[in-house]
C-alpha cells in the first residue's frame, strides 16, 4: 500500500518548499517508483512527493510516509543543496485578506483574483530562504518588500504564485483526518 498512516506531519515545525524544479532530486528514484506504483495497480497521486506538492503534509520534509510497505519521507529525495523557502502560516486577518480576493462566478475562480491571492499569500508568508543566496529584506519582519518580490521574481517568474499557493496550503485549517490524529 502507499498509504494507509494518519498524518505525520508536525504542527509545530515551519514548513519547508523545496521548488519542484529544484535540480537536488532524485528524479530516477522518483519516476522509477511512480512507474512501480502504476504497475502494482497503485495510485501515482499517493506518492509521497506528489503528496508533499499537493501540501498534504503541510510541507513538513521529515513527516513519515509510506511506500511499499516500507516508511519513507519527502525529505529524503533531495539533496542537501536544495532551495529551500521557509513558510510562515498566514495569520487569521491574513487569512481573510488573502481568500477575500478570491472572486468566484458560477463554482469558478477567476484566475487574474487567484494570481491576486496568491502574490498576497506570497508577501506574507514566506519567512526565509536558504540554499540560495537571494537576500529578503522584509521575511523575518512579517511582509516581503516589494523588493522581495522582485527578486523572487527575477529568479523565476512562475515561483511568487507558486509560493503563494503552498502557503494557502499550509495555512489552511485542519483537515478531518488531522483531527483524528
Amino acid at each position: 500500500m502507499a498509504r494507509k498512516l494518519p498524518p505525520q506531519h508536525r504542527a509545530d515545525v515551519a514548513g519547508i518548499y523545496i521548488p519542484a524544479n529544484d535540480t537536488s532530486i532524485d528524479k530516477d528514484r522518483f519516476y522509477s517508483e511512480l512507474e512501480r506504483m502504476k504497475a502494482e495497480g497503485l495510485d501515482p497521486e499517493e506518492h509521497p512527493i506528489r503528496r508533499y506538492y499537493r501540501g498534504l503534509t503541510r510541507f513538513d520534509l521529515q513527516a513519515q510516509d509510506m511506500l511499499f510497505g516500507q516508511p519513507v519521507k519527502a525529505g529524503d529525495y533531495f539533496g542537501p543543496d536544495a532551495e529551500r523557502w521557509v513558510l510562515r502560516r498566514l495569520s487569521w486577518d491574513q487569512w481573510y485578506e488573502v481568500t477575500g480576493l478570491w472572486k468566484i462566478s458560477d463554482g469558478t475562480v477567476d484566475p487574474a483574483s487567484a494570481r491576486q491571492a496568491q502574490l498576497r499569500a506570497c508577501r506574507y508568508g514566506i519567512a526565509g530562504v536558504e540554499g540560495t543566496n537571494l537576500k529578503l529584506d522584509g521575511a523575518q519582519a512579517g511582509s516581503l518588500t516589494h523588493g522581495d518580490m522582485q527578486r523572487i521574481f527575477d529568479l523565476d517568474r512562475g515561483l511568487p504564485p507558486i509560493l503563494g499557493d503552498a502557503i494557502i496550503a499550509y495555512s489552511l485549517p485542519l483537515s478531518d483526518q488531522e483531527k483524528k490524529a
